[in-house]
């Protein structure tokens, strides 16, 4: 589908001011929350347009008072004996009369820019007359000539009338601002929406994937290997040799070791042991790998226990998954390099957030391949959900590893509180 010439179109300053006018009053939300935000933007937006308007206002009043009184007095006599008092007090009504005349109006509420316009020229208007009023009641001026009148009544509307485009385009910015954050904060949402809904889907595909392995793969070499031991049972017409003989039961024991120990293993690391139980008897799954020649300690905190309670769904199956690999990767380096006699690992919560760590008393690692290697691939995904993952020496010898990330479900203000 194509777009016509008009979409690719720069925005007029009409229709940019109706893109960010506030939600009008026959589409008001119906919902508490959404009722007091739309409050508080039209609040902001008169506050913004009376703020803005009554500054610049005062400015020209203040200005205009002391130029009247200390430049033009030494050139006009009729000048000198007006008090500055009274030209200030004029102008002051005048602001005054402009803030309080744009409030009446609604101009923040003004559904277009034309409807804006309209009301800044009678606010701008009523504060013209109310400053020359005002001038007449002072005595600044006793007797009105025709020029004199005319240029106070230009001078005070125009004044006023570039406070209020001042005050408006104040309150513009302010909501294409506004509008900005929501669209940033509405796509971060989205963003995370779909980075939970494809951590979903590879869990699923996994404890597909894993299932598969285990029953229709699996089940498919039982029935191989069982073949296999019918026909060594049962000798063939013709004589089979020895050789034939010792190849059919290496190829037996070769299908029998690929079922037992391959099919399982990556049923293992494709979906953890144990995994949809909790993410503790998952760990407690893993450390049983393990060579008993290391000393292993599991250490889970009481407010993780709580919160990886099985019965309880606080914790998701991305969230478990997630801490599993942390744990994987903090085995897998600790064998492969620190050569450890001991390990410990720790599942705690802090806050909302679950924090795992892997410790071993072995020779450390190498920064440098540790960088290649998949603690960095997992740090990047963990900074997805807005974790983070630290691997550091530790005193004395040996590694940690250590992994934050968020609760979803305990930012949402679900889940037990921690004591």
């Amino acid at each position: 589908m194509t777009s016509g010439p008009s979409s690719t179109r720069p925005q007029s300053v009409a229709s940019r001011f109706a893109a960010h006018v506030p939600v009008p009053d026959s589409r008001r939300p119906v919902g508490a929350r959404e009722a007091e935000e739309w409050a508080q933007d039209v609040r902001r937006d008169r506050t913004t347009l009376l703020r803005g308007a009554g500054v610049i206002s005062g400015l020209y009043g203040l200005g205009a008072s002391v130029q009247a009184a200390y430049i033009y007095a030494t050139y006009l006599s009729d000048w000198a004996d007006v008090p500055v008092v009274a030209r200030l007090t004029g102008n002051a009504l005048a602001v005054v009369m402009l803030v309080v005349a744009l409030a009446v109006l609604r101009v923040h509420r003004a559904p277009t820019l034309t409807a804006v316009g309209v009301r800044c020229l009678v606010a701008s208007v009523a504060a013209a007359l109310i400053r020359v009023a005002s001038q007449t009641v002072t005595g600044v001026y006793e007797h009105w000539d025709a020029a004199t009148l005319e240029a106070e009544l230009l001078s005070g509307f125009s004044a006023a009338l570039i406070a209020c485009a001042v005050g408006v385009r104040a309150m513009v910015l302010v909501r294409e601002v506004r509008v900005g954050a929501r669209a940033a904060a509405s796509q971060a949402v989205d963003v995370q929406h779909a980075l939970h809904a494809l951590q979903q889907e590879e869990v699923r595909v996994r404890r597909a994937v894993a299932e598969g392995l285990h029953s229709s793969l699996q089940q498919r070499l039982v029935v191989i290997v069982a073949g296999l031991d019918a026909f060594l049972r049962e000798t063939p017409g013709r004589p089979i040799t020895a050789s034939e003989l010792t190849s059919l039961q290496e190829l037996r024991d070769d299908i029998d070791v690929v079922r037992e120990q391959d099919v399982r293993e990556m049923s293992r690391l494709l979906y953890p042991d144990q995994l949809e139980i909790g993410m503790t008897p998952a760990v407690r799954q893993l450390l049983r790998r393990v060579p008993t020649s290391i000393a292993v300690r599991l250490v889970v905190g009481p407010a993780m226990r709580e919160l990886d309670d099985p019965t309880s769904e606080w914790l998701s199956e991305p969230e478990r998954l997630l801490a599993v690999r942390v744990v994987e990767e903090g085995l897998s380096n600790a064998l492969r390099h620190g050569n450890p006699t001991s390990l410990e690992v720790g599942l705690e919560r802090d806050g909302d957030m679950v924090v795992v760590r892997v410790e071993d008393d072995g020779a450390g690692f190498d920064p440098m391949l540790v960088h290649a290697s998949g603690t960095a691939r997992l740090g990047e995904r963990l900074a997805l959900v807005g974790g983070r993952l630290d691997l550091t020496a530790r005193a004395g010898g040996g590694a940690r590893l250590e992994a934050r990330f968020p609760v979803a479900a305990l930012r949402a203000g679900r889940g037990p509180s921690q004591g």
